[in-house]
């Protein structure tokens, strides 16, 4: 009785990728993912308010002008931003800096 199908259920089946190109066109006919929603890489001033967000409790060098990252990583999704200043945090912790300086930010931007 556990694996019955009953005609009421609903189901809704959601799936996210980065590469749409490379999803098999059998699974885009109609009757299966409908409904397509694309979710755009954010612009330079959604970039600016994702990195303030993400580097408010981080005490920051004055030399950090965090415009000025948001302008250099246009092709950078939020996930990619967080792990920019992740990654800079290490790279701060690994040389004993107390505040991060832009060079610790562009050091990880330079080797994504």
């Amino acid at each position: 009785m556990g694996n019955e199908f009953r005609c009421d259920m609903h189901v809704f089946v959601l799936a996210a990728t980065n590469r749409i190109d490379l999803i098999d066109e059998a699974l885009l006919r109609p009757g299966r993912f409908d409904y397509l929603i694309e979710c755009k890489l954010p612009d330079m001033e959604e970039r600016l308010s994702i990195l303030q967000v993400l580097c408010r409790d981080v005490k920051l060098d004055s030399t950090i002008n965090l415009r000025n990252i948001a302008e250099a990583t246009s092709d950078y999704s939020g996930a990619d931003l967080k792990g920019l200043v992740t990654n800079a945090q290490f790279n701060a912790m690994r040389h004993s800096v107390k505040c991060y300086k832009q060079s610790n930010i562009f050091y990880n931007f330079i080797n994504i």
